[in-house]
């Protein structure tokens, strides 16, 4: 009882010293114009506690408030209060539907909890009440960048720079965008662009050090990420990229840099998630495996709790797939789908070889190596394979030989974008192993290649990963991602079931042992001549934008075959979940 009338004195004399001092606080009496101003100068002032306090009491007598509930949504959005900032700007916008600027704003509140459909029509909605609002224009292109529709963004970056041309941001985002379609030219001229506007633009120097990494550039690519990192010492990303690409030696100072960085109290769960991938990688480098495990549970452990995931969704995704393609299916479509025989398909699990095989194949001079393409995902959507229904997936049947001959024209049409030439372009998005059965039921002629690799290395490598799209939910804790192995090996069972010899199996640990016989396999499957460039193939220049950019510059080497072993014990809960 003493303590409550302790704090209860406290409060009373808090109230008296607001009324002493009104720069401190402010009265229920002062009008709500000027409060509000005195609201937004605490705000500016990144004062964000006495800013909280004044639009709180703005709101306690004025709960419609427009203004108040917009800018105290941006407040909380601030303190990363995200959904709650949500419910305070839509209020805003329910009394005051016409302020563009809050439109905008909630759009980039949905941008970032994920919601991009709702932020894409926060942005449209934001336009049509402000026309020449170049930020929104940036922010439409960036949350279609978001969901890979680089070439629809690509409009809207080039109408905020006929706005206003010398827009850095804009410059950098469309550099994104260019980077999004293999465009590198394009996007590091862009970067560059940005950089002449605003050298101290370190995110534009990050983009700029991937883009030469994809080129194979990594001297280029180190200094931009160290530049980078001499602008902005705080930059996580960056020093995560920069410690992959660099092969430590030593405890030194990049090693040095991280973790004081990592260990400082204020920085925000994301830097300190990319700090841990990036020193994970660089104790492994020196063989400090214990060490290196820790980071790297870390860094798992921080990205695995900002969003919500459930196995349910492939255990359903999955049964689907079995109950439709079945031998009946396939023999009532054997006319289905068109001719073409350019597409070579290769799947398998993330960080299985997909990149070295890939890398070998486009070393050949009638192959083009297109790289992970999203293409044959969107065809899937589009045609409305599979349906997803709250946390399930819905069948939606579809038996139209001619909407699979559209569908595999439509694959054709997209894919020789890249090659006008190319006898054949190879396609390394991984988990194209839930579509096989569509492709052969639209691409009865296209290749399948399925990577395999030691299921416990696989899975290191993947935990080992941060991945920047959001399609590897599964990957960061141990369980869920020998579930999700589990039910990858169904699937493919399946496929080797219901098409026998349609695939061709290639398996990492045997091609890194002989690559020549292998590749000769792999050759004579694609019904291509042998050539000698193949074997030669990390002297081949092409552009690489997976995890693997800097591995399949490298002749073949042995140096991850068993390695898990090295986190044998660590790796117990992923051991019973694939082996029981």
């Amino acid at each position: 009882m003493a303590r409550k009338k302790k704090k209860k004195t406290n409060k009373k004399r808090t109230h008296s010293n607001a009324s002493r001092k009104p720069n401190k606080t402010v009265s229920q009496t002062i009008p709500i114009p000027q409060a509000l101003q005195l609201a937004l100068a605490y705000h500016k002032r990144n004062d964000l506690k006495n800013a909280e306090a004044v639009y709180k009491k703005i709101l306690a007598s004025d709960p419609d408030n427009a203004d108040a509930n917009h800018l105290f949504g941006m407040l909380l959005y601030q303190k990363g209060e995200i959904d709650s900032a949500v419910n305070f700007i839509q209020t805003s916008i329910q009394t005051n539907p016409k302020n563009a600027i809050a439109h905008n704003n909630l759009g980039v509140l949905f941008k970032n909890i994920g919601r991009i459909k709702h932020a894409i029509e926060c942005y449209k909605k934001a336009l049509s009440l402000m026309p020449n609002y170049a930020e929104s224009y940036i922010n439409l292109g960036i949350a279609l960048s978001r969901i890979s529709q680089y070439n629809e963004a690509i409009p809207y970056y080039n109408k905020a720079l006929s706005l206003n041309p010398d827009s850095a941001e804009a410059h950098n985002n469309l550099g994104n965008a260019f980077y999004g379609l293999n465009q590198l030219d394009d996007a590091i001229l862009c970067y560059k662009r940005a950089l002449s506007l605003k050298p101290d633009y370190a995110e534009a120097l990050n983009n700029l050090g991937n883009a030469f990494k994809k080129l194979g550039q990594f001297k280029n690519s180190i200094s931009s990420y160290k530049r980078a990192l001499a602008i902005n010492p705080y930059f996580a990303e960056a020093h995560r990229h920069l410690s992959l690409i660099e092969n430590h030696t030593e405890y030194d100072q990049n090693i040095l840099s991280m973790e004081k960085l990592y260990n400082r109290n204020n920085i925000s769960v994301k830097q300190k998630m990319f700090l841990g991938f990036g020193l994970g990688k660089a104790f492994e480098d020196i063989k400090q495996y214990e060490k290196a495990w820790r980071y790297f549970e870390q860094a798992n452990s921080l990205n695995r709790e900002s969003y919500d995931y459930s196995t349910i969704e492939e255990t359903s995704k999955i049964a689907i797939i079995k109950q439709t393609f079945i031998k009946s299916f396939f023999s009532d479509h054997q006319n289905s789908g068109i001719l073409d025989k350019t597409p070579i398909f290769i799947i398998g699990m993330p960080r299985s070889g997909t990149s070295l095989v890939e890398q070998i194949l486009s070393s050949h001079p009638f192959i083009f190596g297109a790289g992970e393409l999203d293409d044959l995902s969107l065809i899937a959507k589009k045609i409305e394979w599979m349906k997803p229904t709250k946390g399930s997936y819905e069948y939606k049947p579809c038996k139209s030989n001619t909407q699979f001959k559209s569908a595999g024209t439509e694959y054709i049409k997209r894919i020789r974008r890249f090659s006008k030439k190319a006898q054949f372009i190879t396609d390394k998005m991984p988990n194209n192993f839930f579509h096989v059965g569509l492709i052969k039921v639209i691409l009865p002629k296209a290749k399948v290649i399925h990577c395999v690799r030691n299921p416990m290395d696989t899975c290191l490598s993947i935990y080992k990963n941060y991945f920047s799209n959001q399609g590897h939910k599964y990957a960061y804790d141990l369980e869920e991602l020998g579930s999700y192995y589990n039910y990858y090996l169904d699937i493919m069972d399946h496929w080797r079931r219901m098409m026998p010899g349609f695939i061709h199996e290639i398996n990492y640990e045997e091609l890194i042992s002989d690559q020549e016989k292998h590749t000769r396999k792999l050759l004579e499957y694609c019904n291509l001549p042998w050539d000698e460039s193949c074997l030669a193939y990390y002297k081949t220049d092409r552009r690489v934008s997976t995890a693997s950019a800097s591995q399949v510059r490298r002749p073949i080497y042995k140096d991850s075959v068993n390695l898990w072993k090295r986190y044998e014990l660590q790796l117990e809960p992923l051991r019973k979940e694939l082996y029981g």
